[in-house]
């Protein structure tokens, strides 16, 4: 019999919880339980899967016989198809009512994309109209008030920044002045944006945006960024996480001070809580981390043996051997999903776990998962 979310998540954290009771020295992997729920998507390779706060996930599905497809996994584990029969080339988050944006191919037409379930698929913009080109990269963005935030680049070869909504679509920014492309990308539920661009041959330097009015943060060499509701902006530049906003500046999130270096892929949620993959410089390894100490603040790394539980409520191990992060990586609750190549007595291919935090207390204990996580306890680094 199917366990419920509830249920399997809270026994399995208790477990954890008890096994965290010895005298082993454990680290920041004990906050969490970690579910991997292939076994609940259809058959096929999954990618760049994001989180909203109900706890539902999309991602881009890869199956024979068809184009590869945005998915939605709800909070109950039932999935739906959210893209038509294109083939999707990129995606980017999910909101907090389920809906996600793509760009995906139509024969030779490239187009941006909205959906709201399935058949819900509406066409924002197309190569068959003004647009020249359609770059995967950075790719759409969609808020919780509808509004996508997307890149095109024009007949004439001008980068432009576009964001839809339902009056229509307005230019955010274009390469047409001062500036040359864009790179990262972030908006929030406001419809404030953020990108990050060159001013002739120089650096890449971050630029905030709000109701047509646009400020330079004074960030520069940003790799990825995320926003949240609080216009809180986390940059990633090499060996820091920066952030900002408009009324405070700037400000350091995470630094290399506990053995962390090369901050790449940033999260932020609007408990101004930050998720960023990252390398240990002591060990080398690449992992993900919520800070700056490589073992407090870890949630995964590659070469761990992960105790995760499966949907059906069965205890095993997911050794990973790589690890990626995407945007809107972790919801307000606190709960992250990433993708991780691996392998397992259950599940071998890429997955996708969510780590759930532990709760604080609990009163339903299970002896036979206590039992099994003992066993499967992972390696230490």
């Amino acid at each position: 019999m199917k366990l419920s979310v509830n249920v399997c998540l809270m026994t399995a954290g208790l477990a954890v919880s008890l096994i965290a009771q010895d005298a082993m020295a454990f680290d920041g992997r004990d906050r969490y339980v970690y579910t991997l729920m292939n076994p609940v998507i259809p058959s096929g390779n999954v990618f760049a899967p994001a989180i909203n706060n109900a706890g539902a996930i999309s991602f881009i599905h890869r199956a024979t016989g068809r184009p590869d497809a945005v998915m939605r996994l709800n909070a109950d584990w039932s999935s739906d198809l959210m893209s038509g029969p294109e083939g999707v080339v990129t995606r980017g988050n999910i909101t907090s009512n389920g809906d996600v944006a793509y760009v995906a191919n139509v024969g030779s037409v490239r187009g941006a994309y909205r959906s709201s379930g399935p058949g819900g698929s509406t066409l924002i913009a197309s190569t068959a109209g003004d647009l020249g080109s359609i770059p995967p990269s950075p790719g759409p963005l969609i808020n919780s008030s509808g509004q996508v935030l997307f890149h095109g680049i024009s007949d004439g070869g001008v980068a432009q920044l576009f964001q839809s909504d339902s009056s229509g679509i307005r230019l955010v920014a274009d390469s047409a002045g001062p500036l040359r492309d864009f790179s990262a990308i972030a908006q929030n539920d406001y419809g404030h944006t953020a990108y990050s661009s060159r001013m002739d041959s120089g650096p890449m330097q971050l630029f905030y945006e709000k109701q047509g009015i646009t400020t330079d943060t004074g960030l520069v060499g940003m790799i990825s960024m995320a926003m949240n509701n609080h216009d809180l902006i986390a940059a990633t530049a090499g060996g820091l996480v920066m952030g900002w906003t408009p009324t405070g500046g700037t400000t350091t999130l995470l630094d290399g001070t506990g053995g962390l270096g090369l901050f790449s892929h940033v999260s932020i949620n609007n408990q101004n809580e930050v998720v960023v993959r990252a390398n240990d410089s002591v060990s080398g390894k690449r992992g993900i981390f919520t800070g700056s100490d490589r073992i407090n603040d870890v949630v995964a790394s590659v070469g761990d043996d992960l105790p995760i539980v499966m949907p059906d409520g069965t205890v095993s191990f997911f050794q990973i051997s790589e690890l990626t992060l995407g945007a809107n990586a972790m919801n307000d609750s606190g709960q992250i999903v990433f993708a991780a190549n691996g392998a397992g007595p259950l599940f071998s291919g890429t997955a996708i776990i969510i780590a759930t935090p532990i709760p604080a207390s609990g009163t339903a204990i299970s002896a036979v998962v206590v039992a099994m996580a003992v066993q499967i306890r992972r390696r230490r680094v």
